[in-house]
């Protein structure tokens, strides 16, 4: 029994080679087991970094989707729309009135369509408004042809895509008392989406279609990806999500017979009528993975292993030693490669994490330093940490004054810098409302008006502070402000533009509404009835002139000279085209024109300086209710290259203090306060407006009871006959 148990044990000995070949294949195809599940994987895995990148551009496009609506939407609800159905409710005639308003739509389309193009670098969207029964009011780009009609009333926006025309069409209802009355279609070009894309060409191995549902193709050109209408068809009908190799799906020939390895992916765009498909080759997408044939080769190699392993196991005694060791060799070997590969992949792993951190802070500080809106971070112990070139620029602090500072002694000092009567709170008080509102399970508080301080001193600018509690390690709260000096400033001269057109038009509308009553509610003869009428016509043409006035400063300052068409206008024939239109009498304002023959025109807009100069004649009869000479002189000055011609209107009526001349050009400022004369208060200010956006000035010189001078300076022109010369 003992020695049939050491005879057996011998037997195992000397085969021990063909054990140990057994014992390694059942290892290797336990490895190559997990080997093909790991690689099963991360072939999982690549496909769903494919699948998220393509719904996170799929989410961009939806963004602006929803952007386009809100702009569409924003532009159905203008005020100059809203303005003109209020006044065709109320009866007004087009001449006095709603042709004024449809214009202002035109121009305020005209300006939303501008901000639009450059907002998304595209070319300027077409605006157009159309009545209920849909006849075009208003168009922003008038006398060109391509508008689109409206379609039928509907109380919601609306979003076509038209791939032929390359536009995107929104329609959007104009609600009035509750109710759709007319529709305003905005038509953008399709490159505001298609700049979503990525930029790639047919060398690339990631590239992007933008297919509308039934399968028409956004964009077609030499980066694009060669598909028949079929196959386009069967990419827009695919399963959402799902990376499919593309030969096998969509059949050859793909991409003109040039890629047999690529991947798709396809996303449907919420929103948008469109879907978003990705192709990736093969190699970008699973680069990284072992390949399956070596997978493969492996597992046959295990098997010629076992075949080495039986042939071996003949050799016996002879070769028994030398095989033990190969066998412990091998295994070494094996295993320092199984150490290297986890150790490479590791640190290819952690360089990867360590580039995404160094990439990230890169952008943040690039953001950071070039943002025009100040930051300033504060630490876990609540003192600054960073701040912003934006930050310093607006407070003139330095960077070393403020760096370490405790947030309590950062606060004062910036309350300090601030106006007395608008001091800063401080950081602190803002963290704990902070903390008060997003803390707890109660009600959330109203909203808060928005936290606004003035800094005084040369830095003298009104910034709005917001908080930002933040839960980083190294970062407790971020103080973000932002300078609204100008909005500030634009609110308080809209109110008070505002509050001094009010006051200009209650006059004239009072007279009117008292004088008509008395004519609803008494008898009188004729020739009182007459004078009542007489005097609501005057009123009434009072009431037209001040509109129209307020109509041509908006336009001035809402085009800022762009309709300006500049030439050399020569003043004598312009001066005299003037005089003749105003019919002045001459028997009681003999008017005296001087013009040299031999001075330079000018440099204008012949229209605009005609109506400027009509202001001022106007102004020298008006304001010398006595009668008396009207001077016009005519003179160079300057030097070449800043010479400037002066057209002199000079009057002997009333006249004025200097305090009054020096504010005559400011809006409804009306220096006779007696009454007596009729006027808008407007005409010196359109004057000064015209002649500024006309690279000239204003001079005024007046003295009370002797008449008043008022000097348009204006850059001198060419002559026709010095430019063909030249």
């Amino acid at each position: 029994m003992k020695h049939g148990a050491v005879s057996l044990l011998h037997r195992l000995l000397l085969r021990w080679p063909l054990l140990l070949a057994l014992a390694f294949t059942v290892y290797s195809a336990a490895l190559l087991t997990y080997a093909f599940g790991s690689w099963q994987r991360m072939r999982q895995d690549a496909n769903s970094y494919l699948v998220a990148d393509n719904q996170r551009r799929a989410l961009a496009l939806t963004d602006l989707a929803g952007d386009i609506r809100t702009m569409a939407d924003a532009h159905a609800d203008i005020h100059e729309i809203r303005a003109y159905l209020s006044n065709r409710d109320l009866g007004m005639s087009p001449r006095y009135g709603l042709n004024a308003g449809l214009a202002a739509i035109e121009a305020r389309f005209e300006q939303l369509a501008e901000q639009a193009g450059q907002r998304w670098a595209i070319a300027a969207p077409r605006i157009t408004y159309h009545a209920a029964d849909g006849s075009m009011l208003a168009d922003s780009a008038p006398g060109t042809p391509g508008a689109y009609s409206a379609p039928p009333l509907a109380a919601k926006t609306r979003l076509t895509i038209m791939p032929e025309q390359g536009v995107i069409v929104v329609a959007a209802p104009v609600m009035h008392k509750g109710r759709p009355d007319g529709t305003v279609v905005t038509a953008i070009p399709v490159a505001a989406v298609l700049r979503k894309l990525l930029v790639t060409g047919p060398t690339y191995a990631y590239r992007e279609l933008l297919l509308t549902t039934d399968g028409n193709l956004l964009r077609m050109d030499d980066r694009s990806v060669k598909l028949d209408l079929k196959q386009r068809r069967m990419l827009a009908g695919l399963r959402d999500d799902t990376v499919l190799p593309a030969v096998e799906t969509l059949g050859p020939p793909f991409d003109d017979g040039t890629a047999d390895d690529v991947l798709l992916v396809k996303t449907s765009v919420s929103g948008l009528p469109l879907v978003l498909v990705t192709f990736v080759s093969e190699k970008l997408a699973y680069g990284h993975l072992v390949s399956r044939r070596l997978l493969l080769a492996a597992s046959l190699l295990l098997v010629v292993l076992l075949l080495g392993a039986l042939k071996l196991e003949r050799m016996r005694l002879r070769a028994a030693q030398l095989e033990a060791n190969i066998a412990s060799a091998e295994r070494d070997r094996a295993l320092t490669e199984f150490r290297n590969v986890e150790l490479s992949a590791e640190i290819a792993r952690r360089e990867a994490a360590e580039a995404r951190t160094s990439d990230r802070n890169e952008q943040l500080n690039a953001i950071f330093d070039l943002s025009p809106d100040g930051f300033v971070s504060f630490d876990q112990t609540h003192r600054v940490k960073y701040a912003n070139p934006a930050f310093l620029a607006m407070t003139g602090y330095g960077e070393a004054d403020i760096l370490g500072l405790d947030e309590s002694v950062f606060s004062a000092r910036l309350a300090r810098d601030c106006v007395t009567g608008d001091r800063f709170a401080g950081v602190g008080a803002m963290r704990r409302i902070k903390e008060a509102e997003t803390g707890g399970d109660a009600a959330p508080p109203p909203p808060r008006p928005r936290l606004l301080i003035e800094l005084a001193g040369k830095h003298k600018r009104v910034l709005e502070l917001k908080l930002r509690l933040s839960g980083a390690a190294t970062v407790s709260e971020i103080l973000y402000l932002r300078d609204v000096t100008h909005e500030v400033e634009v609110e308080r001269v809209k109110s008070e533009f505002l509050a001094h057109a009010a006051h200009e038009l209650r006059t004239p509308m009072a007279g009117i509404y008292g004088f008509s009553e008395l004519l609803l509610t008494q008898e009188f003869d004729d020739e009182t009835r007459k004078d009542l009428l007489a005097t609501i016509h005057s009123q009434t043409e009072w009431l037209v002139a001040i509109i129209n006035e307020l109509l041509d400063l908006a336009r001035i300052e809402a085009r800022r000279g762009t309709d300006l068409r500049l030439e050399a206008v020569p003043l004598a024939p312009l001066v005299r085209e003037v005089v003749a239109s105003l019919h002045v009498d001459p028997a009681r304002w003999p008017v005296d024109m001087a013009c040299p023959v031999d001075l330079p025109p000018v440099r204008a807009d012949a229209g605009k300086l005609r109506q400027a100069l009509t202001n001022v004649l106007g102004n020298a009869t008006k304001y010398s209710p006595e009668g008396g000479a009207v001077e016009i002189r005519c003179a160079a000055r300057g030097g070449e290259g800043n010479r400037f011609i002066g057209i002199a209107v000079t009057d002997h009526g009333i006249g004025m203090r200097p305090d009054q001349a020096a504010r005559v050009c400011e809006r409804f400022y009306r220096a006779d306060t007696s009454g007596k004369i009729p006027g808008t208060g407007l005409g010196m200010a359109i004057v000064k407006e015209i002649v500024e956006l006309l690279d000239g000035h204003v001079e005024i010189v007046s003295k009370v009871g002797a008449g008043t001078t008022v000097t348009l300076w204006l850059p001198a022109g060419t002559r026709e006959s010095e430019r063909d010369t030249k």
